[in-house]
């Protein structure tokens, strides 16, 4: 039984490192490739010998800022679609914003659809808070992240608020953490790291966390990624309260400028969730 437990252990770490090496590059991965990078490509190779690394080229999806041409502020929140989304609507004392962020009417058409446009909102002074209805997919994120930072005036600093689904966790030798918990990935320029919990290797972002992560580095902009871990395919009130984490870092941000518990209760009915998180669908 003990060989058995050890090859366990090592399917794990082959599994681990083979899906950081095979990582796009819309991927944020929370800790350096290993060595032997070039013998897990291979052993990809012979397994999914008819899969191509190199994707077909397709046109550039591309999206417009209207409504101002450029934000000027502080502080920059954006919330998936969910628990943050969820969160930020209860939490936060918000004033729409007359922006729109949404793809080109001359834009290729791609097999998945294109995100909602997000709606916008200004929660205090020099803080924007940008909510999403929908998840943006990987093929759009990038672009639409850049799109909006280009947007952006002077030196923001960038918070993402969204989930990370319990079953998604990855952790081969220690026990899956319970609601409420709360992980993060952030910049070199972010300072207050100290609040939330790095998310350990070898989990990591992908899609428009990795993108803002990407685009913020690349700007030397501070930026959190800050993951809620959902237990199950609905969310609980245990979700959200793994956001209280962050609560001094969004008073010092002047995102809220006092703290209260909401009801969360009230919160999770401001949000439905997207069809395919339905076990009856």
């Amino acid at each position: 039984m003990a060989g058995g437990a050890d090859f366990l252990t090592e399917q794990c770490a082959l599994q681990s490192a083979g899906e950081q090496a095979k990582r796009s590059v819309g991927s944020f991965v929370p800790a350096a490739l290993p060595s032997s990078v070039a013998m897990i490509h291979g052993l990809l190779d012979q397994i999914q010998a008819c899969v191509s690394d190199d994707d077909d080229e397709q046109p550039d999806v591309s999206f417009v800022f209207s409504g101002e041409h450029e934000l000027t502020c502080q502080t920059l929140v954006v919330c998936g679609p969910g628990p943050g989304s969820a969160f930020a609507l209860q939490v936060f004392d918000l004033l729409p914003l007359p922006v729109r962020l949404e793809p080109m009417e001359d834009s290729p058409v791609r097999a998945l659809p294109p995100p909602r446009a997000p709606r916008f909102f200004k929660a205090s002074d020099g803080v924007v808070v940008a909510v999403l209805d929908t998840h943006v997919s990987g093929e759009y994120a990038v672009a639409w992240a850049d799109t909006l930072l280009s947007t952006l005036k002077g030196r923001p600093q960038v918070l993402f608020l969204d989930r990370i689904l319990r079953a998604e966790w990855c952790s081969c030798d220690r026990r899956r953490p319970e609601e409420p918990y709360l992980a993060g990935l952030w910049t070199s320029a972010f300072n207050g790291s100290e609040s939330v919990p790095a998310l350990p290797p070898p989990n990591f972002v992908e899609g428009l966390a990795a993108a803002l992560l990407s685009g913020c580095e690349a700007r030397s902009w501070p930026c959190l990624v800050a993951l809620a871990l959902q237990d199950g395919a609905h969310m609980s009130e245990g979700c959200l309260l793994a956001y209280e984490a962050l609560v001094p870092l969004l008073i010092e941000l002047q995102v809220i400028s006092s703290w209260q518990r909401p009801r969360y209760r009230e919160a999770l009915q401001k949000v439905i969730p997207p069809t395919s998180m339905s076990i009856y669908a």
